[in-house]
């Protein structure tokens, strides 16, 4: 019975391959929700236009494709592939994708992939976002234009049927093809906000611009900035951050509400190619949320309310993109970069890289966070440009459940079920059905041995970890459980 459990808790491990899809590589990935209502939340993905496959939604669970659209090739670049809400209220995030070659913005039905409608532009769509009003279904799709050079055109469409709603008369000059946006309405018509970089290459003309979602027009900005990167939060207060590498401050916020700076640093480790905020992990005693800054292969926590660091994650190859997600005790970053996903804690006192996974292709470009009744912490859906397999999950986790083993009979109905799992200092029984149960841990060492009747309740103490419960009755491993401090 040892045996047959460790083999089960081997397959099981965390960070390990889920499943992979899609034989063409593709280059970016959205959360697409619980699409097929299986507890999992799916998978939108596009590739390359030069690839020409087209668009996808893969099952979250099984990486199997739900829908495919072939009606554009593929999306210009990964930033221009984004979900923009329920435009059609379905109930289903629809999606928007923007292509180069023939330039155009396309809004598809997240349900099943029918064209919502289809806006030819005149210039290449480099970067997607939306602006959220005060209605269900009220969307502002957000757009950067590219001229081929470093002027961008900046405009929205109306997410219900594509037709401009506003535009920026004059072309932008900056190097960045990005924008930032806050579901916060800042200035109270209804409406989220964006922000992006002007003129990267000028310190005296370079600046940080905040604009109303719904009219482009500006409401914050901060001038004499010389290669700014920016960021915009959405909660508990909406701030702008700004890093660059003119004179001092080389980072610093601003409330957006009240106008005034929270905080400002001048030590040059905080100037980074990226800034992203992250949600409040200090907890109540801090409004601010916080932030991580980022590039090439070092990511620095920053503190919110002060701007306080101490350490920073150094990589061993240059980052792809990041985000953060929450377990039962701790705050984990995921950074990914060309070749390897890492799943650390985030900390900022000796931050480490591991644990860390190699990918099943080198050439890694965008990731999504899905959220599973099945796991306790998401699923890293990635998408990788270049050799199959285009897309990969990333379990981070060990699945709630053990699934059924078909080769070995098992009861109709468990013997004994959990009290809960996380439990703390042990594991709390409850059997339904006489049970000698055998618990083991993570190498399959026998910890446990207890009879029970019907009906009966324990409580079997023990020390963190990850355990199995197997009934001796049925000879088959049917339980896990964790146990916390």
């Amino acid at each position: 019975m040892i045996n047959a459990l460790f083999s089960v808790i081997i397959f099981l491990g965390p960070m390990d391959i889920e499943w992979t899809a899609l034989a063409t590589g593709q280059i970016s990935v959205e959360c697409a929700g619980d699409v097929n209502g299986d507890g999992t939340e799916d998978c939108f993905t596009a590739a390359s236009e030069y690839n020409g496959s087209g668009v996808f939604c893969l099952d979250g669970l099984t990486g199997e494709i739900l829908w495919q659209n072939d009606t554009i090739p593929g999306v210009w670049l990964t930033d221009c592939f984004r979900t923009v809400g329920d435009v059609n209220l379905d109930g289903i995030q629809d999606l928007a994708a923007g292509t180069g070659l023939t330039p155009s913005i396309t809004l598809f039905s997240g349900a099943d992939g029918s064209i919502i409608w289809s806006s030819p532009q005149e210039h290449v769509v480099a970067y997607i976002e939306k602006s959220d009003g005060p209605n269900p279904g009220d969307v502002i799709v957000l757009v950067l234009g590219n001229d081929g050079s470093d002027w961008c055109y900046f405009y929205g469409l109306n997410g219900q049927n594509g037709e401009p709603v506003w535009s920026d008369p004059y072309p932008i000059s900056t190097l960045d093809e990005w924008m930032k946006v806050t579901d916060v309405d800042v200035n109270c018509n209804g409406w989220s906000e964006m922000g992006f970089s002007i003129d990267r290459g000028s310190v005296m003309s370079g600046s940080v611009s905040v604009r109303d979602g719904y009219t482009g027009e500006s409401i914050y900005g901060c001038g004499t900035c010389y290669f700014p990167t920016m960021d915009l939060s959405d909660s508990p207060i909406p701030c702008l951050a700004v890093s660059h590498f003119g004179w001092e401050p080389d980072i610093w916020v601003d409330n957006l509400l009240v106008g005034i700076t929270v905080w400002s640093n001048d030590e040059a480790d905080f100037i980074a190619q990226n800034l992203e905020y992250i949600p409040n992990i200090s907890g109540p005693e801090s409004p601010y949320p916080e932030l991580i800054a980022w590039g090439y292969d070092e990511a620095t926590l920053i503190m919110g309310n002060q701007g306080n660091y101490v350490d920073s994650y150094a990589f061993p190859s240059g980052i792809v993109t990041l985000d953060v997600f929450q377990d039962t005790e701790n705050w984990k970053l995921v950074a990914l970069t060309a070749a390897n996903l890492h799943c650390p804690i985030l900390t900022l006192t000796d931050p480490q890289t591991e644990p860390s996974i190699p990918l099943p292709s080198s050439s890694a470009t965008d990731l999504c966070l899905l959220e599973s009744d099945q796991f306790p912490t998401p699923l890293v859906c990635v998408a990788m440009n270049g050799s199959s397999p285009g897309v990969c999950a990333v379990r981070t986790s060990w699945q709630v459940q053990i699934e059924e083993n078909e080769n070995v009979p098992i009861y109709e109905e468990a013997s004994i079920k959990l009290s809960s799992s996380p439990c703390i200092g042990g594991i709390g029984i409850f059997c339904e059905v006489s049970a000698e149960i055998c618990v083991v841990d993570i190498t399959g060492r026998s910890v446990a041995d207890i009879s029970m009747t019907d009906g009966e309740e324990a409580f079997i103490e023990l020390p963190p970890g990850v355990y199995f419960l197997g009934d001796r009755n049925t000879n088959t491993p049917f339980q896990r459980a964790i146990v916390l401090d």
